[in-house]
């Protein structure tokens, strides 16, 4: 009798903790979403004359990311329009409609792509917007990283593994049958916001665990910096971030607040309530993707919640000081602050404790690596800068290994063997590039004359195990120059003579 009284105290004990813990966790996170909402602040209004841009990496991200936001601005006579880098055609699950099916060839991935098209019209359409209103640009799905770090230059585009294709395969593409470079797809992107002419852009956050949400954000920057054009508002929307948001606790009364791993990094975030109704029309979009809702359906219904996020990362500028190279150290005054990136939900983001940049009084960029002493035992740092002007885009790698500082060419290798990058990695041996490390301090000097055309410098920095990125910061665009005063329509008119591709797409 003892015994059996023991063993059902265990099974009690047994059977309640998990309890406990649910209901402890459950609190718990009611409690606090409740009180990080209340310290946002609300979305400044929009006015109904001023036009929203969005920019979605693929088909349902619009609604996700912003849809009760379009939805709210459609109903009030605003202009929305709705730009898709991707036809979300990299699925195999999806492009596999009878399961049992064996073999997936190309001309199914286009046919998904050709199907989530089609859902993105009829989930805008639940919103109010019309057909015409969206611009689908047909770029690779899972491939947008790939154009922005590897693939820029379009003598030799990348090739979709899905549609086995190196050019758009959709008919109704913005530019028909173009080449999967980042060139092509950065001056749709400039194309677009030249002849739309925004007042508030909306794209994704470059802390997104997604690379085609990253590099979205890349793109979009790129753009406006090459046209030197100021939108009144620049937004952000996360959509992937592990078990972010918890989609178990999407009931009325939940709210959508920062991971706690962004709430004290550099974003200003803000909440847009959502009526009842708003919320209705929105789950009514998602309702749309029908082909996504198959494998996805309670992590999409998630974010038709009370209200969504939206952030701001403010733009960065270069420290011009009156020292001298050598008389130039890493201080508050000159740190970057770069936003901390992992993109595994249980590992918490980790930067070098401080990366600082200040260009000298003799016209050199300096720029101090200082890890952490954690991340300090790392095999390899790495420093990736990419330089950009209106029409021209370098970049560079600078690896620090144990003792030493190299920099790297940083070209992707295909399967062909041949290189598709150009670096400044020769111009900066050439003109003075420096390097030294002195008590784990990394102090790059990149020669003023090799800068003297850059305009903007984009940066992120990894720490590395072997083969693999440990922790990173997410690409951030820094300003190097003052804006010129030249006009949007001369910048981008001047570059290209696909400008009337906008009017008549």
């Amino acid at each position: 009798m003892a015994k059996r009284k023991l063993v059902l105290k265990i099974s009690l004990i047994i059977i309640l903790i998990p309890l406990l813990l649910t209901g402890g966790y459950t609190l718990y996170s009611f409690g606090s979403n409740y009180f990080v909402h209340a310290d946002l602040e609300p979305l400044p209004v929009i006015r109904k004359e001023e036009k929203i841009l969005l920019f979605a990496p693929h088909n349902d991200d619009e609604i996700l990311g912003a849809g009760g936001l379009l939805q709210d601005h459609i109903a009030a006579g605003g202009q929305v329009k709705v730009v898709l880098l991707t036809n979300g055609d990299g699925n195999t699950f999806s492009a596999r409609n009878n399961k049992k099916e064996p073999r997936l060839d190309p001309q199914k991935f286009i046919n998904l792509g050709y199907i989530r098209q089609q859902e993105t019209i009829a989930a805008m359409k639940a919103l109010g917007l019309a057909k015409d209103e969206i611009i689908f640009l047909g770029y690779p799905d899972r491939g947008i990283n790939k154009l922005w770090e590897n693939y820029w230059q379009c003598e030799l585009p990348y090739l979709d593994p899905y549609t086995q294709s190196s050019h758009s395969p959709y008919i109704n593409s913005f530019r028909q049958d173009t080449a999967y470079c980042g060139e092509n797809l950065a001056l749709d992107i400039q194309n677009i916001i030249a002849g739309y002419q925004p007042d508030w852009i909306i794209m994704p956050h470059p802390n997104d665990y997604h690379p085609d949400h990253r590099a979205a954000f890349c793109f979009v920057k790129y753009a406006l910096a090459v046209l030197d054009y100021q939108p009144q508002r620049q937004l952000l929307y996360l959509v992937h971030q592990g078990n972010w948001p918890l989609a178990l606790l999407a009931r009325a009364g939940q709210y959508t607040t920062p991971p706690a791993h962004l709430l004290a990094s550099g974003t200003k975030w803000y909440s847009y309530e959502l009526d009842e109704e708003t919320q209705d029309d929105k789950k009514a979009a998602i309702n749309q993707y029908k082909s996504q809702l198959k494998l996805f359906a309670f992590y999409l219904r998630s974010y038709a919640r009370d209200n969504e996020l939206l952030g701001e990362i403010p733009d960065l500028e270069i420290k011009y000081g009156q020292m001298k190279d050598d008389d130039i150290v890493p201080c508050k005054d000159n740190s970057l602050d770069l936003l901390p990136f992992t993109n595994k939900w249980w590992q918490k983001p980790r930067l070098p404790r401080g990366i600082y940049g200040e260009i000298s009084n003799q016209g050199n960029l300096n720029i101090f690596l200082f890890p952490r002493t954690e991340l300090a035992l790392m095999p390899e740092h790495r420093i990736n800068i990419i330089l950009i002007n209106a029409g021209e885009r370098d970049r560079v790698t600078i690896r620090i290994r144990g003792r030493s500082i190299q920099s790297d060419n940083p070209a992707f290798i295909d399967y062909g063997g041949r290189s598709n990058y150009h670096t400044i990695l020769d111009l900066f041996e050439e003109d003075g590039f420096q390097s030294s490390l002195a008590k784990r301090v990394s102090h790059l000097i990149i020669p003023g004359d090799s800068l003297k055309k850059y305009r903007y410098m984009f940066i992120n920095t990894e720490t590395r195990a072997p083969n693999q990125a440990r922790h990173r910061s997410a690409w951030q665009m820094i300003k190097l120059k003052r804006s010129s005063t030249a006009s949007i329509q001369d910048s981008v008119f001047r570059s290209s003579e696909l400008a009337s591709d906008f009017a008549s797409y």
